[in-house]
């Protein structure tokens, strides 16, 4: 019998925290606009190639998984992959992103999307053509503001087809 009430009480507790909800998912809220103006610095950053504008979008401690490459750690290996990229003399056209949901929980933000952007490739006579679909997740920083944490894309794009 003793046990009724702490029973009662534990269904209690787990409908209020179902009903309040420990995440919140925004698809066209406030956090849709701030991953917009997030994504549109970091576009023109690439397309500047400003890569040291591109690591302040970063955690220090980010992991990087990109398409058909090793994982990259931290901003010290983002960079020399960075430079990697400019002495190969490949440079960003273009580059758009659209995040098709976002959701935040526990002071992480998650992010699914796709992508569509053009490369200049040294010794190819027109800019090499990409898209397909992402998956970020961010970290709050003490200010508020978000830093990429993980960061993960792979290309829709069958080379050699």
């Amino acid at each position: 019998m003793r046990r009724t009430p702490f029973l009662l009480l534990l269904v209690a507790a787990m409908s209020v925290l179902g009903i309040v909800g420990v995440c919140s998912e925004e698809p066209r809220g406030a956090l849709e606009v701030e991953l917009h103006a997030l994504d549109a610095a970091m576009h023109q950053a690439m397309i500047a190639g400003d890569f040291e504008k591109i690591l302040t979008f970063y955690a220090d401690d980010a992991v990087v998984l990109p398409n058909n490459a090793p994982k990259i750690v931290g901003k010290a290996a983002m960079r020399a992959s960075f430079e990697e990229q400019q002495k190969s003399g490949v440079t960003i056209g273009s580059f758009a992103s659209t995040v098709d949901r976002a959701w935040e929980c526990g002071g992480m933000v998650y992010s699914v999307g796709s992508y569509a952007m053009s490369a200049n490739v040294p010794g190819t006579p027109r800019p090499v053509a990409d898209k397909g679909k992402f998956f970020s997740v961010y970290r709050r920083t003490a200010s508020g503001s978000l830093q990429i944490v993980y960061d993960i894309w792979n290309t829709d794009v069958e080379w050699g087809k």
